[in-house]
């Protein structure tokens, strides 16, 4: 599928839409709970991350008859991310922490996400035989504030959300994954390096 600003986009609107839902005139749900929808967002759009292996493929065969060739199965392949959940907690917890100390520009979670795209190590295609494992770095880190300095100003909650959905997705389409791929069949092995899509 691959990352998607508009999906981001709509993550973030349901988590904004229910931290303004009431119950007797007062919030339904509690900052940690509207942190947590707003990791949530973050979580099922990271979730379509994707990498992509180079063609010729950098995983070269192991097979004793065309050992260091190129491989041709994971030539081009897209790998998409394994786990999402990992970082989840600590960024629910860190948005939560914003919101209690009333981090206006919510500059606690910039560190936390680019914490939480590192947590991004592990790929694979849909039937599992070709993987890679390695390391996400973000270079962009996601800057926040120009997003609430809009609500600041009396902008709207769309144009908050537009802002700061193409701040996070930018960031997350600027983290280099470098890691070491693996294809079962045939047997192959190599370093794979890409910025996720």
């Amino acid at each position: 599928m691959a990352l998607s600003e508009a999906k981001l986009r709509k993550e973030l609107k349901k988590a904004f839409k229910k931290a303004r839902e009431l119950n007797n005139d007062k919030p339904k749900y509690s900052k940690a709970s509207i942190a947590q929808f707003i990791a949530d967002a973050i979580a099922n759009y990271a979730g379509d991350a994707e990498i992509q292996i180079s063609v010729p493929s950098t995983i070269l065969s192991t097979v004793p008859a065309t050992v260091g060739t190129p491989d041709a199965a994971s030539s081009g392949q897209r790998l998409k991310v394994v786990d999402t959940q990992s970082g989840k907690g600590p960024l629910a917890a860190t948005i939560n922490f914003s919101f209690t100390a009333m981090d206006i520009g919510m500059v606690a979670v910039t560190p936390v996400i680019v914490a939480y795209a590192a947590t991004l190590m592990n790929f694979k295609n849909l039937p599992g035989t070709i993987t890679a494992t390695g390391a996400s770095i973000m270079a962009i880190p996601p800057v926040l504030a120009p997003a609430f300095a809009i609500g600041a100003a009396g902008g709207s909650e769309d144009n908050v959300i537009r802002t700061m959905a193409t701040i996070i997705h930018t960031s997350f389409k600027s983290t280099l994954f470098t890691g070491i791929g693996n294809n079962i069949a045939p047997p192959a092995t190599g370093p794979v390096v890409g910025t996720l899509m």
